[in-house]
C-alpha cells in the first residue's frame, strides 16, 4: 500500500486528526506556539520598561526583521535539501537553548546596555533558526497529509495556532503582570523542548528522494534562483510575492508600537496589551476556520485582496477612534477604551486570517513539490524585508501622536488590497491559478 493510500485509510473516520504524523505534528507545534506567545509579549515590555523608548521598540523588530532577510533566502532551499523532521527537531531545541538563556541573564550583574545587547543577540539566533524551522514545517504538511485535505489540515493547524496564541496572549500577560517578563522566557524554552519531543516519532515515506539527490549536485544559490523563477512564472505566486512586500511594510510599522499605543492612547498596562494581541489572536483563529470551511472553493487569490481591504478598515476603525474621539475618550475609563476598540481589533484579525490561509495555499498548490520550502522562503524573506523597512518608521511616534501614525499606514493596507483588486492579470489567475 503506498504512502497516500496509507494516510487516506488513517484519516477516514477522524479526519485530519486521524493521520498520526499530523497529529504528532499539531500537538507539537500547539504548545510551542502557545509558549512563544509568552515571549512575544515578554519582549516588548522588558524593552519598554529598560528604555521607555518607541525607537529601542523598533530596533527590537528590526533586529527579529533582519534575522529574518539574512537566514531566510537559503534556509528554504536548505530545508529542500535536508530531512525536514530532523531540520524541525534541531530548530527546536536550539531555541529551547537560545530562549532560556535570556532569564539567565537577569542573574549576572550587567550594565542596561550590555544586557539589552545581549538580549538583542539572543533574539536574533533565535529568529534566525525559526526561519529553518517555518518552511520545513510548510513542506512537511503535503508529504503527510492527503492533496484533497491540504486545505482542511491548513485550516485546522492555522486556526488551532491561532486559537491557542489568544490562549497565550491571555495566559503571558497574567503571569508577566504578577511575575514579571522573565518567566515568560521559561515557560517558552520548555515548550520548545517538549515540541522537539513530539516530533521524534514523526514517520515519512519521501515521495522526494530522487528529487532531493539531484539538487544536491546543485549550488544553494542554484536552488534559490529557481525558486524565484517559479514565482516569476506563476502570476498568482507573482501577485502573491507583491502583496507580501507592501503589506508588511505597513505592520512592521505598526506591529512594534502597539505596547505605546496600549500605552499612550488608551492608558492601559501591559495586561491590557496583552488582551488586544489575544484578541487579535483569536480573530485570526476564527478567520483562518471560517476561511476554511465556507470559502474552500473561493479564488485563493481573492482570499488576500479582499482579507487586506477589510483588515486595513477595521485597523482604521480601531486606531482612529482614539485620536478622533479624544476628549470623549480621556473621560472613560481604560478599561472602557480598551473595551471599545477591541472588537474593531478582532474583525481585523478576522480578515487576517484569510490573508494567512490564502497565501499559504497558494504557495503549497503552486510551487512544485520539492520546491514548497524555498519559494515559501523567498516570499517569507520579501515580508521581512517589507517589515524592516516599515519598522524603520516606527520611531515617528516618537515625533507624532501613535494614533495617526497607525492611522496612516491603516490606509496603507486598504490602498495596497484595493490596488491589488484592480489588478486584471491577478484577479484572473483565480480561474485557474496559472
Amino acid at each position: 500500500m503506498d504512502n497516500q493510500a496509507v494516510l487516506k485509510r488513517s484519516s477516514d473516520r477522524l479526519g485530519v486528526f486521524g493521520i498520526r504524523n499530523f497529529f504528532y505534528l499539531w500537538v507539537g507545534q500547539s504548545a510551542s506556539t502557545f509558549g512563544e506567545r509568552f515571549t512575544e509579549i515578554a519582549i516588548p515590555i522588558l524593552v519598554y520598561q529598560y528604555t521607555g523608548s518607541a525607537f529601542q521598540l523598533g530596533l527590537a523588530y528590526m533586529i527579529q526583521v533582519a534575522a529574518s532577510v539574512i537566514f531566510g533566502l537559503f534556509a528554504g532551499a536548505l530545508c529542500d535539501r535536508w530531512d525536514r523532521r530532523i531540520t524541525m527537531i534541531v530548530s527546536d531545541l536550539l531555541r529551547f537553548g537560545l530562549v532560556l538563556c535570556i532569564p539567565l541573564l537577569s542573574l549576572l550583574p550587567l550594565s542596561t546596555a550590555l544586557y539589552l545587547t545581549l538580549i538583542y543577540a539572543l533574539i536574533f539566533l533565535s529568529t534566525a533558526v525559526r526561519q529553518f524551522f517555518l518552511p520545513a514545517k510548510v513542506s512537511l504538511i503535503p508529504e503527510i497529509v492527503p492533496e484533497k485535505q491540504l486545505m482542511a489540515a491548513n485550516s485546522v493547524d492555522q486556526s488551532s495556532m491561532k486559537a491557542l496564541e489568544f490562549v497565550g496572549y491571555g495566559a503571558a500577560g497574567f503571569f508577566i503582570e504578577v511575575f514579571g517578563p522573565v518567566i515568560a522566557f521559561i515557560v517558552n524554552a520548555a515548550t520548545y523542548l517538549f515540541s522537539a519531543l513530539m516530533i521524534v516519532p514523526i514517520q515519512i515515506t519521501s515521495r522526494l528522494g530522487e528529487e532531493r539527490l539531484a539538487e544536491q549536485k546543485s549550488s544553494v544559490l542554484d536552488d534559490v534562483r529557481r525558486g524565484v523563477q517559479v514565482i516569476l512564472d506563476k502570476v498568482a505566486l507573482r501577485g502573491t510575492l507583491i502583496l507580501s512586500f507592501l503589506a508588511p511594510m505597513a505592520i512592521g510599522a505598526t506591529a512594534p508600537l502597539m505596547i505605546v499605543y496600549a500605552d499612550r492612547a488608551l492608558g492601559v498596562g501591559p495586561s491590557g496589551y496583552a488582551m488586544i494581541e489575544a484578541t487579535i489572536a483569536l480573530g485570526l483563529a476564527l478567520g483562518v476556520v471560517v476561511v476554511g470551511r465556507v470559502a474552500r472553493d473561493l479564488p485563493r487569490t481573492s482570499l488576500l485582496y479582499l482579507g487586506l481591504t477589510s483588515m486595513g478598515i477595521f485597523c482604521l476603525i480601531a486606531y482612529g477612534l482614539p485620536a478622533a474621539l479624544q476628549e470623549s475618550m480621556s473621560l472613560l475609563k481604560p478599561s472602557v477604551r480598551l473595551a471599545v476598540v477591541l472588537p474593531f481589533f478582532f474583525l481585523s484579525a478576522v480578515a487576517n486570517g484569510a490573508i494567512f490561509l490564502g497565501l499559504r495555499v497558494i504557495v503549497q498548490e503552486q510551487a512544485p513539490q520539492g520546491m514548497v520550502g524555498r519559494v515559501f522562503s523567498v516570499i517569507n524573506v520579501a515580508s521581512s524585508v517589507a517589515a524592516a523597512v516599515g519598522a524603520a518608521f516606527a520611531g515617528m511616534a516618537e515625533l507624532l501622536n501613535v494614533s495617526l501614525v497607525l492611522v496612516f499606514w491603516s490606509v496603507f493596507l486598504i490602498a495596497t488590497g484595493l490596488l491589488a483588486s484592480r489588478w486584471s492579470a491577478f484577479r484572473r489567475s483565480e480561474e485557474g491559478l496559472v
